[in-house]
């Protein structure tokens, strides 16, 4: 065979297999991938490591109940709007005027419920490619050791959707949340709707300079609001476990309902704040009476 021939076969031979490896390396990426994605919530991506407004100065947070009024701004609180209000059927029912509760309130399940109408707005998707689809999932959190004082070092955003979480069995949780400030160009083009723009909180980073912290008791759910800057969800004490005994779980268990697309920088951006230690610097949430009392001297 002429030594050209041979060098054309070679070559030809080995720009075919480089395509086939391409092929099979570009596969097995997609899988795995796609493997990510299916088998974690929302891929998470950390986008910003970012100093507290003053350097090793500490921010002390007081702990205070979840309300709807102090709420607002960052999302919603789901709860019964008239726990004293009972169906008909109930033994203890004290409600003669359906009519004079809240959210439209109607007689359900041939008077067995009482159903209160749009509690809540329904979970927002302002994903601009649309291939985001609705999920519901459940988080299963341990709880803190207890203590006076708990330790921030993540705020989290979900630029595209809001995020429910609905305890089951009772226990009760701590809500951190931060106002999102206006964007700079130090920021970063990260993806995400304009200030206002569907209901969007904006592209900029967290304001640690007016972070609200809330404790929620096990028979509230809350709603984030698209795009707003929260902790990682902290369980604070478990509800009451299965059985006949009436002990506390080690966990609160949470359903998560969200919309997803599992493109990491879409669903989740993380930030890192830098500090180093209470003494130092750091994001710090006081449970305790006498903690809140020491932060106000």
């Amino acid at each position: 065979m002429p030594c050209s021939l041979t060098f054309n076969f070679i070559n030809r031979f080995y720009n075919f297999s480089l395509i086939i490896f391409i092929f099979i390396f570009v596969s097995q990426a997609s899988y795995s991938i796609k493997f990510f994605s299916r088998n974690h919530h929302h891929p998470k991506m950390l986008i910003k490591t970012i100093p507290l407004p003053v350097s090793n100065h500490p921010i002390i947070l007081p702990a205070t109940p979840l309300t709807q009024t102090a709420f607002s701004p960052f999302g919603d609180v789901i709860s019964n709007p008239s726990p004293q209000n009972t169906p008909f059927t109930t033994t203890n029912n004290n409600n003669n005027d359906i009519s004079s509760l809240p959210f439209g309130a109607s007689l359900a399940n041939q008077g067995t419920a009482i159903r209160y109408g749009a509690i809540a707005p329904s979970t927002s998707n302002l994903y601009p490619s649309g291939a985001a689809t609705p999920r519901i999932s459940v988080f299963i959190c341990g709880v803190r050791e207890e203590g006076e004082k708990i330790e921030i070092k993540i705020l989290e955003r979900h630029p595209f959707t809001s995020q429910t979480f609905i305890p089951l069995a009772g226990g009760k949780y701590l809500v951190v949340v931060a106002p999102t400030s206006d964007e700079k160009d130090e920021d970063g083009d990260f993806p995400g709707p304009e200030k206002g723009k569907g209901m969007g909180m904006g592209k900029g980073m967290p304001d640690l300079k007016n972070l609200k912290a809330f404790i929620a008791n096990g028979n509230q759910a809350v709603t984030y609001k698209a795009g707003t800057w929260h902790a990682p969800m902290i369980a604070l004490a478990g509800g009451n476990d299965e059985g006949g005994e009436k002990k506390k779980k080690k966990t609160v268990d949470f359903v998560v309902v969200q919309a997803a697309s599992d493109v990491p920088v879409e669903d989740c951006q993380e930030v890192e704040i830098i500090g180093e230690g209470e003494g130092e610097g750091g994001i710090w949430v006081r449970l305790s009476e006498e903690g809140e009392r020491r932060a106000k001297l």
